[in-house]
């Protein structure tokens, strides 16, 4: 087990009618430095969120200066990623060549390509990804760095549909697909989607098993008039073992085929 120390985040400031948090931002780094020295002292990891989240520009993190929003959350998380080391990895398919020489050249980041074959109507391979999408933001934002850009090359004139396992993803011309296309949609994303709310889930169920409702009657002194409910706490640890499997499957990325084919050309209306 490895122990990390948080500081706390710099208290926003969002202007008027709300109070200047200068003041409170000056104890807060007070706090910032203590853990960073009980960290060190102990040996502990330090991540200084009070830091990085002053640097920040842009959209507010929080509703109130202090309590997070949805996108305060998924941009603090990425934060907290960057204050452990773990550097952001964008994915990158390029694949194509000469259509009338008949070349494939192939490159790739963070995944593994294979089974890949040139058509006359366009391209197909497999993706085998070396770890999982980033969560996109509320409004469908990549993570600095986390881009997902698929770039098609040789493609002839016309629209291509790109599909995943089957399903369509996105449509785009030769011309973009050969410049690159960022994707946002497909099965990594539904996988990681599936994934974040089966940790959520199972967060919650530990919750209940941590701190269960009426604990003072449950275990505390008051336990003599409802102690016997206190044997249902334990049934909490199935649920949660079952959950934590789940997770180990979920987390590990699965091959996926990609086929880029182009669409019919629609005939001319009659005038």
């Amino acid at each position: 087990a490895r122990v990390v120390l948080i500081s706390p985040l710099q208290h926003e400031d969002l202007g008027p009618p709300l109070p200047d948090p200068a003041k409170q931002n000056r104890n807060l780094q007070l706090y910032t430095d203590a853990i960073e020295k009980v960290a060190e002292k102990r040996g502990c990891g330090f991540v200084d969120l009070f830091r990085r989240t002053g640097e920040l520009r842009g959209d507010p993190l929080t509703d109130n200066g202090m309590h997070l929003t949805a996108y305060g959350y998924w941009k603090t998380a990425g934060l907290f990623e960057q204050g452990l080391g773990w550097n952001p990895k964008p994915w990158l398919v390029d694949v194509g060549g000469d259509p009338e020489m008949g070349d494939i050249r192939v490159g790739g980041k963070a995944v593994e390509l294979d089974r890949i074959e040139k058509r006359e109507s366009g391209m197909r391979f497999r993706a085998s990804d070396t770890r999982l999408p980033a969560i996109l933001s509320p409004k469908g934002d990549f993570l600095p760095g986390w881009e997902r850009t698929l770039r098609v090359r040789g493609l002839a004139p016309g629209k291509y549909v790109l599909k995943v396992n089957g399903k369509p993803v996105r449509t785009a011309t030769a011309e973009e697909w050969q410049a690159g296309i960022v994707l946002k949609a497909g099965p990594a994303f539904d996988q990681v989607e599936k994934l974040r709310r089966t940790i959520v889930e199972k967060n919650r169920l530990y919750f209940h098993r941590w701190r269960p409702q009426n604990e003072t009657y449950l275990f505390g002194f008051r336990k003599h008039e409802q102690g016997q409910n206190a044997r249902e706490i334990p049934l909490f640890d199935p649920l949660v073992e079952a959950k934590e499997k789940e997770i180990s499957t979920l987390h590990r990325p699965v091959p996926h085929t990609y086929q880029i084919e182009r669409l019919a050309d629609r005939p001319e209306k009659k005038r």
